[in-house]
């Protein structure tokens, strides 16, 4: 979007600022992220706003506008909101405009012990949010149709599907809240402190299981197996694991397919992760997905 567009953005939700900066940063799968920087009469202030795409699920801002509060509330870093447009009537789309977290995902992480005490300890007080979210989307036991197909391009996952499917009859959808993509990539650090909670987009009523299992998936992938486990172990001194757990771990694998060192280590080096390698990267994955088998049909 021009610059323009954006000065009048800022003028209807912030009168008597002005804008200086409007540039595009990377954004959720649902949105295109603006990064606006405006003068004050307070000084320099930092919004990111939200554009959500016509693809994105009806009333997300709507939910937003409840789950982000709800859970700073509980004690969760996530971005404030300071202006919505949930009916797009200024940008045609839905707009949402928060103040802006500081922090990076991985260069300012802390020490691999104390990030994943402060990853398991943010996630906790996320499922220990309350919040009323039965009229929204929930988590979904089956992966949804587009990441099945993505996931089919490896020869692999069909069996793994299969499993999954067969399984998720006999797996509840709870109504605790979830973030929906609790990963490294949604996590933001500032000097060796957990700054922020990021992309809520995909949150609302589910098994904290799968929050446990996108985390712990992403842990094995770009640190090990030692470290995902670790973190699961520390979690529950928090609050108790899903007893569906073991089916979680599978059914959140599945996202790691077709290739996780072709795919997902580009972006861990985009966000700051370094010493990855393609092979690295796919044979912690292969180990991860055997592990997860096994636990399920044991």
């Amino acid at each position: 979007m021009e610059f323009p567009v954006w000065v009048h953005v800022l003028n209807v939700a912030m009168p008597g600022a002005r804008l200086e900066r409007a540039r595009r940063v990377q954004g959720g799968n649902f949105t295109d992220v603006y990064e606006l920087r405006g003068a004050t009469a307070r000084g320099i202030d930092l919004r990111l706003a939200r554009v959500f795409r016509v693809e994105a699920r009806p009333g997300i801002v709507e939910k937003l506008l409840v789950v982000l509060p709800a859970a700073e509330g509980a004690g969760v870093p996530v971005p404030e909101v300071v202006w919505a447009d949930p009916g797009g009537g200024l940008l045609g789309r839905p707009l949402l405009l928060c103040r802006w977290i500081h922090g990076t995902s991985f260069r300012d992480a802390p020490d691999l012990s104390s990030r994943i005490a402060q990853l398991a300890s943010s996630l906790a007080d996320i499922h220990g949010t309350k919040v009323d979210l039965e009229e929204v989307w929930a988590y979904p036991t089956i992966p949804p149709d587009h990441l099945c197909d993505w996931a089919r391009r490896s020869d692999a996952a069909a069996p793994v599907l299969e499993l999954v499917e067969r399984l998720a009859v006999n797996v509840p959808v709870k109504s605790g809240l979830v973030h929906g993509d609790f990963w490294s990539g949604n996590v933001l650090w500032l000097g060796g402190a957990l700054a922020g909670v990021i992309d809520w987009d995909a949150s609302g009523p589910g098994d904290a299981g799968a929050d446990v299992a996108k985390a712990r998936l992403d842990l094995a992938l770009h640190v090990g197996l030692d470290a995902a486990d670790a973190f699961v172990s520390r979690y529950a001194q928090e609050r108790p694991v899903s007893e569906h757990q073991p089916f979680w771990n599978l059914r959140e694998a599945v996202s790691g397919f077709p290739d996780p060192g072709r795919f997902w280590l580009p972006t861990y080096e985009l966000l700051g992760c370094t010493g990855l390698s393609p092979d690295v990267v796919q044979d912690r994955f292969t180990q991860y997905l055997r592990a997860c088998v096994r636990s399920v049909a044991g």
